[in-house]
């Protein structure tokens, strides 16, 4: 069962304004073009070996796709979205998963679980339908699959995740 299968009508509305409002307030960074996979569309496709997937945030610059973003209701914290997190975190440099708040230590736990690469774990919260609130969560197991990307390199890459990345709350 897709996972967004499991969400009901109002979640799914839910999820498709905190899918927007993250994508413009946390992937907005110039040299990308990123799209959304809101509910049902298909607007930005990420290729496997096996089969094509439509994460909620896929971000491109003119290299590919450099980052997915992938937002989970309460709904869709289960083993069966661990796998398809599983699989975007090998297919692309970077996989940022926003969670409910309140979900993050279950979520950590799939992540180990399930040997997830995963360069960021983040909670958010909604306001309405216009303000999104977004904590970054440090989390053991947090690494980008790729650290080579030509973007990252301008940026100084090279230096590991843990060193660049900034985390504001930690799951033990």
């Amino acid at each position: 069962m897709s996972s967004k299968n499991r969400r009901t009508e109002h979640s799914q509305r839910f999820h498709d304004t905190a899918t927007r409002l993250i994508a413009d307030r946390r992937f907005g960074i110039p040299e990308w073009d990123v799209v959304t996979n809101p509910a049902l569309e298909e607007n930005a496709a990420l290729h496997g070996p096996e089969a094509v997937a439509y994460p909620d945030i896929v971000a491109r610059d003119d290299h590919g796709v450099i980052a997915i973003g992938e937002v989970e209701t309460h709904e869709t914290i289960c083993d069966d979205s661990a796998a398809q997190w599983r699989e975007f975190g090998e297919l692309c440099p970077r996989l940022y998963l926003f969670v409910p708040e309140g979900t993050e230590e279950a979520v950590a736990e799939l992540l180990d679980k399930h040997s997830i690469c995963c360069a960021g774990l983040r909670t958010y919260s909604l306001d309405g339908d216009s303000e999104v609130e977004v904590e970054s969560i440090r989390i053991s197991n947090g690494h980008f699959a790729r650290e080579d990307h030509p973007w990252w390199l301008s940026l100084g890459g090279g230096l590991t995740a843990t060193q660049c990345a900034y985390r504001s709350r930690r799951i033990s």
